[in-house]
């Protein structure tokens, strides 16, 4: 386990102690924070998806985009072919294709780091 997963899996279970909340809680409420940090600062259009690893603290961003056969750019939609390039094996209009983005912790701005933590607070919050 990288040391900066293990203070962050460390720092989650103080907050659980602290403040009496389920770890799940916790962790979906950084997911959610990370959702929207990503969202202004790293990933552009479509959805986001943030998965922490529970065990390890390790995390992994995904832009998810739907299969279309007329695909809307905007709507963060790809062609059948597109797909194909990706390696999706027989993709058909209505698939959902997840494709990993490379981010970092040094990825994340100044602002996104604030964002993060006005989301983690409000979900404590609730």
């Amino acid at each position: 386990m990288k040391k900066n997963a293990k203070e962050f899996i460390e720092s989650l279970n103080a907050i659980k102690e602290e403040k009496q909340i389920d770890i799940e809680v916790v962790l979906q409420a950084v997911e959610a924070a990370l959702v929207t940090a990503c969202k202004k600062d790293i990933v552009t259009g479509g959805n986001v998806e943030v998965k922490i690893d529970r065990e390890t603290g390790e995390y992994q961003v995904f832009s998810t985009r739907e299969v279309k056969e007329e695909p809307n750019p905007e709507l963060n939609e790809i062609s059948i072919e597109e797909a194909k390039e990706m390696g999706v094996d027989d993709p058909q209009e209505g698939d959902v294709i997840k494709e990993l983005v490379p981010v970092s912790s040094e990825d994340f701005g100044r602002v996104a780091a604030q964002t993060a933590k006005q989301v983690v607070m409000q979900k404590l919050r609730e």
